[in-house]
């Protein structure tokens, strides 16, 4: 906990607590307009969206592809960077990536799934990651 009131001023600490911002941000837009939608078609019958997902991956394979995404994009991230061991850096940045996309993985799930809530996730971290890296 010491850490965020020693690195307050370096951006590259804060992404993960800023990305979860506007995801919770963004989530709650798409939940108000969803709230709207299911409104305004209440008399209309028809089924949930993203209740049951019959072409849903395993949980094992969803954790494979988040393992291998994140070692893949740290690989990546280490490689622009070019600071320090190539090899430290990018287990570092991988196994950080990984749980990032794990959490990103569960809260898109607790959400509700659906593609536009997986763009806006994926959009957010993009963005957050990219302004961290000035």
């Amino acid at each position: 906990m010491q850490t965020l009131p020693d690195h307050g001023d370096n951006p590259r600490f804060l992404v993960p607590m800023q990305t979860l911002v506007v995801i919770w941000v963004l989530w709650l837009i798409y939940q108000t307009y969803h709230w709207y939608q299911l409104r305004r078609n209440a008399a209309a019958p028809g089924g949930g969206e993203g209740e049951n997902r019959p072409g849903a991956a395993h949980p094992v394979v969803q954790l494979l592809a988040c393992l291998l995404a994140g070692l893949a994009l740290g690989a990546v991230l280490q490689a622009v960077a070019g600071q320090g061991m190539f090899l430290a850096g990018w287990l570092g940045a991988g196994v950080v990536l990984f749980i990032c996309l794990v959490l990103m993985l569960l809260a898109w799930q607790w959400a509700g799934g659906g593609r536009w809530l997986a763009l806006m996730i994926a959009l957010a971290f993009i963005l957050r990651l990219a302004w961290a890296w000035e």
